[in-house]
């Protein structure tokens, strides 16, 4: 039988990064982190400009408008990646 990392459940995960993956550096881990941050901040960065561009015109403005609020949370996910970068100098 074949297993996979995805197929473990969390906390068969913790326990094999316990185990056996206790080489991990403080580094890889901020490094994972800041990666993780700055994925979800373009695919929402993403998102919103094809949304800006879809909802052009006074008929969609409520649309348009949502879209910029979805645009500047992905600006402050990007914000926080800086800041958590910073700090792992």
């Amino acid at each position: 039988m074949t297993i996979s990392l995805a197929d473990l459940t969390k906390e068969e995960l913790w326990r094999l990064i316990s185990t056996r993956f206790l080489a991990f550096h403080v580094s890889d881990i901020q490094r994972i982190r800041w990666d993780s941050m700055t994925s979800k901040a373009k695919a929402l960065m993403d998102e919103a400009c094809i949304e800006i561009e879809k909802y052009k015109g006074i008929e969609n403005y409520e649309k348009w408008k949502e879209s910029n609020k979805k645009f500047d949370r992905a600006m402050k996910l990007y914000d926080d990646a800086e800041k958590f970068y910073e700090g792992m100098k």
